[in-house]
């Protein structure tokens, strides 16, 4: 069902894993298809998530823009195709954060309400279709496993009387990451926080950079399907990936490894990668090199 409205995408992973990229993809995605999109860029500035949509969709390198090396005439195709995306995507940077906090009503002991019904009117006021919240976490002030529960509720409560869809971004848990484990792939058990997250998920999608654990190149990206409500999981798919661009190209299917289970791959040590860094499955799960 995609981001139908009332329902709840959940993008999660370890961090370094291209959440940020993939969410951006997502975005770009969803403007080419007319939705407008109300953006809470909390775990970086809204203008640096700006200018990594509009580089990633006008094709433009990190680096050039980092750096301020575009031409004349690029630069004023950048500003061009920015004045046309605003008109899709509204930003709001964290508005609930430690510098309101003093000056907040503490005394009622319900600060995550106070910050959802924030969030509650900018859906509201802005008209969107969708919610994106890069990272949710940032909006709460209250981490015990039941209010984050209770808040997860109030969360798909609203994505359904308001008829938008709701992309959440949340962190698996890094001690996975830092435990020297051969397998960092996104699991349901390895959420961070309360279990809800699971259950309140209507599609639940991990990021994987095999580059990241491997030796091998960053070349690709996994997304692995946790949950979907109306499909079928758990599953992989592959995307080519250029770091510079951001870009991700030529999604297709591939052999979906169970956390702790080796790959034929790796138990034959055949290498990640072929000739051309293409992966491809034969029938009975092995991979083969590209001709």
């Amino acid at each position: 069902s995609g981001a139908a409205p009332k329902q709840i995408t959940v993008l999660t992973g370890l961090s370094g894993n291209g959440k940020s990229t993939v969410l951006a993809n997502m975005i770009l995605g969803l403007v080419s298809q007319g939705r407008k999109v109300l953006y809470g860029s909390w775990e970086q500035e809204s203008d640096m998530s700006l200018r990594a949509l509009v580089g990633i969709d006008i094709g433009f390198t990190r680096d050039a823009i980092k750096m301020g090396t575009l031409t004349p005439e690029e630069l004023r195709a950048f500003y061009d195709r920015t004045d046309e995306l605003v008109q899709q995507i509204k930003f709001f940077d964290v508005p609930f954060k430690r510098e309101l906090n003093a000056t907040r009503d503490r005394r009622n002991n319900n600060l995550n309400g106070q910050n959802l019904d924030m969030i509650h009117g900018y859906i509201a006021a802005t008209g969107c279709d969708v919610f994106v919240a890069d990272l949710w976490r940032a909006a709460m002030d209250q981490y015990d496993p039941n209010d984050e529960e209770a808040a997860l509720d109030r969360q798909l409560g609203m994505a359904k009387e308001t008829n938008t869809h709701h992309i959440l971004v949340h962190q698996q848990n890094i001690k996975k990451g830092e435990a020297g484990s051969s397998d960092n792939r996104p699991t349901r058990q390895d959420t961070k926080g309360s279990s809800k997250w699971v259950e309140v998920a209507d599609t639940m999608i991990g990021t994987y950079i095999p580059g990241v654990h491997k030796t091998v190149d960053k070349q690709t990206i996994e997304l692995i399907i946790l949950k979907q409500r109306e499909g079928n999981w758990p599953l992989a798919v592959e995307f080519d990936w250029d770091g510079q661009m951001g870009k991700l190209t030529g999604g297709r299917g591939i052999e979906y490894q169970r956390p702790g289970e080796m790959t034929q791959l790796d138990k034959w040590g055949l290498g990640a990668e072929g000739p051309k860094g293409d992966k491809r499955v034969e029938p009975g799960g092995r991979r083969k090199r590209a001709n």
